[in-house]
């Protein structure tokens, strides 16, 4: 390198405020304050809201906490955090595979931190959040959308699975015709197929942006989002008011929860799913429960989701600060 030619420099952090050529700020210190406040305002939305949604359901949930021991609680709770550990790779593998990597604990982070925005109405919360924490990273907003939007995907497509699967199997009933189910079948594994699931992200991501899963990708992901659906229905037997003891009344238990989990994602009004995963839950069980223990168990099931929902944010908000 030649005495005239200028010496390179660091590349700038985007989490850094900028500065102008005399080394001052760029607005940052006002920028600063009103991400700040921005980010309180989001948290005390998501945990007012989250209260809200128990609030007039509360005496009906006390009455049903007693008849579970505490060894059940803390199983339940256990069993939800392992299925969302599940789902946090699974998103940061639909973020990897989009061109862009975050660390992992920033990664855990961003995602669960993010996903708090589910408990306030709207659909677009949760994925506003997460493009916001993850752009400190260098990821593009439009990029870490398509993320979320695919981790959507995939959570429909294999919850149609398990549920297409269920109806089949009989664990659940359905008015719906066989040959319909079948077709239900059918779409889903078309649907979690490498060709599918590249061409929807990439047309999604745009600029020439691709989403590059491969079908190892893919397994591992089906095979990630099926843990996640088992460790789930093992939470809503855990906490179920009336015993379910075999394993084919376990197994149904999963497959109605899963159903349930994918018409609240569906209905995207509201919050979390509040109501609509709790209605089709409630029908689903009831063979299984009665009309009240599954009133009940779809009432505690909520409880466990939303400690543990916050409980991993938290927790995922702490270690990335920690790490970072």
């Amino acid at each position: 390198m030649s005495e005239s030619d200028p010496e390179p420099t660091e590349p700038s952090d985007p989490s850094e405020p900028s500065r102008s050529s005399d080394g001052s700020l760029l607005g940052s210190s006002s920028r600063g304050r009103w991400l700040v406040l921005a980010r309180v305002a989001f948290l005390a939305a998501a945990l007012g809201f989250g209260w809200l949604w128990l609030r007039d359901d509360w005496p009906d949930v006390v009455a049903a906490m007693g008849t579970v021991g505490p060894g059940a609680w803390v199983l339940a709770v256990v069993a939800v955090l392992t299925g969302l550990v599940s789902t946090g790779f699974v998103w940061a593998r639909c973020l990897r595979r989009l061109g862009h990597e975050v660390p992992l604990h920033p990664s855990l982070s961003v995602f669960f931190v993010g996903q708090l925005g589910k408990y306030i109405p709207g659909s677009v919360w949760s994925l506003g959040a997460q493009a916001q924490m993850a752009g400190r990273y260098g990821v593009p907003a439009r990029t870490t959308v398509v993320a979320g939007l695919v981790f959507l995907g995939w959570n429909l497509v294999t919850a149609g699975f398990v549920a297409c699967v269920g109806v089949l199997a009989g664990l659940i009933g359905s008015s719906v015709p066989a040959w319909l189910v079948v077709l239900g079948l059918l779409v889903s594994v078309v649907a979690m197929t490498p060709p599918f699931v590249n061409a929807a992200g990439s047309w999604a991501a745009g600029d020439g942006r691709r989403l590059a899963l491969t079908w190892v990708d893919c397994a591992t992901v089906v095979a990630m989002l099926l843990v996640t659906w088992t460790f789930y229905g093992l939470a809503l037997v855990a906490v179920s008011p009336a015993p379910i003891d075999s394993a084919y009344g376990a197994a149904a238990a999963m497959v109605a929860f899963t159903a349930a989990y994918a018409v609240g994602v569906v209905v995207i009004l509201a919050p979390a799913g509040l109501g609509a995963r709790e209605a089709v839950l409630t029908l689903l069980l009831t063979p299984y429960l009665g009309v009240a223990g599954a009133v009940a168990a779809a009432l505690l099931t909520r409880v466990v989701h939303t400690v543990a929902d916050f409980a991993i944010a938290g927790a995922a908000w702490l270690l990335g600060r920690s790490r970072s």
